[in-house]
């Protein structure tokens, strides 16, 4: 498990206190994010040292997605 991983975790435990819509729309935007960032190291746009960790943290918030409402598991609307 690595430390992108756990930070997605921890962070998500201490939105708790969100609604449920509140939480999806918010960890949504993160992995809308994050796909950006991703294209752009696909495409050699840019170079990310931390992209291990930011994979962990990107696979931390769609596993707990997936929790609440399996499609977010296969979800193509990143």
């Amino acid at each position: 498990m690595n430390a992108g991983y756990v930070r997605g975790f921890n962070q998500m435990l201490e939105d708790m206190n969100l609604t449920e819509t509140e939480f999806i729309s918010k960890y949504l935007n993160i992995v809308k994010e994050l796909k950006v960032v991703f294209d752009c190291v696909i495409d050699q746009k840019e170079s990310i040292e931390n992209i291990d960790e930011l994979s962990g943290y990107n696979n931390a918030i769609v596993d707990i997605l997936g929790l609440l409402n399996e499609k977010y598991l296969y979800y193509e609307n990143w």
